[in-house]
């Protein structure tokens, strides 16, 4: 669907033939945080970034509507390569150091679950990944299963 060094932005990507847009949140890639829990009080640490990344994915949306039925995730977060390393690591090779990957699509659900979809156990599926690139930048795919 991309091409090898092409520039991506905020803007989601629509592929006709498939017909299957692709979600894009630049920056970083940020797992979901536990809720922190006070003596009188609970707040949300990521509140102000989790608005501003639903918003995000609500202006690519745009006015089409939710997806019904089961679901497929295909998700790939790309990191950035450490200055450190950048003579070692070449884009596309596996990240395997934090955050995990399970705290990452937790966020990516989080986020998509009354914008994209109804509920997140709508998701019957998810193929993710996380490896470095020189554009760091969470990208997604949302499928429609067939019932069978």
């Amino acid at each position: 669907m991309y091409h090898e060094g092409e520039k991506r932005s905020a803007v989601s990507k629509f592929d006709t033939e498939s017909g299957v847009i692709c979600y894009t949140l630049p920056g970083d890639p940020i797992p979901l945080s536990r809720i922190r829990i006070g003596r009188r009080r609970c707040w949300d640490s990521q509140k102000e970034l989790k608005l501003i990344a639903s918003i995000t994915v609500k202006s690519q949306h745009g006015e089409r509507p939710k997806y019904v039925g089961p679901l497929r995730l295909d998700m790939t977060f790309f990191f950035p390569i450490p200055k450190t390393l950048i003579r070692q690591i070449k884009p596309g090779t596996p990240h395997t150091v934090k955050p995990d990957l399970d705290n990452l699509v937790k966020m990516i659900c989080d986020l998509c679950e009354s914008i994209l979809f109804a509920s997140d156990c709508r998701i019957a599926e998810i193929n993710c990944r996380k490896i470095y690139d020189t554009t760091p930048r969470s990208e997604f795919f949302v499928h429609t299963l067939e019932n069978s």
